[in-house]
Parts: structure tokens; C-alpha cells; sequence
């Protein structure tokens, strides 16, 4: 769930490469059922910063760490 008029990030991974930020606004989360809920976000330019670099080395690390646990 995300509140409208919130920034938003996310890293977006695809298998062996380097995570991909998304920023934007948050402009509307309606809840659609099931725990799911529908977030319509306007997309904005990534402003690099030092935290927000340090988060995506993270989440790159704690995405190889659960493939390597997938594949046993």
C-alpha cells in the first residue's frame, strides 16, 4: 500500500545484472482484494545519491544470495 502524493523507489533486477532504480509519485493505490493492491505511479528522473547507491548494491547482493538458495 503507498499513499498518494509519496515518492516511491524500486529496484527493478533482471538475473545478472545491476538493479535498476524507478522513482516517481505516487498517484493513486486502490486495494483490488486478496492482499493485492493496484499502484498507479508517475515516473520520474533518478537522482543519483550515495544512500540510494549503497541500497542498490544491497538489494543486488540479497537478490544473488536468494537465486543461489533457489538452485540448491
Amino acid at each position: 500500500m503507498c499513499y498518494p502524493e509519496r515518492p516511491v523507489i524500486a529496484a527493478l533486477h533482471v538475473l545478472d545484472a545491476r538493479p535498476m532504480p524507478l522513482m516517481g509519485m505516487v498517484l493513486s493505490c486502490e486495494y483490488t482484494g486478496d492482499g493485492v493492491h493496484r499502484v498507479v505511479v508517475a515516473m520520474t528522473a533518478y537522482q543519483p545519491r550515495r544512500s540510494l547507491e549503497l541500497w542498490l548494491e544491497e538489494v543486488g547482493r540479497e537478490f544473488q544470495r536468494s537465486a543461489k538458495r533457489l538452485r540448491g
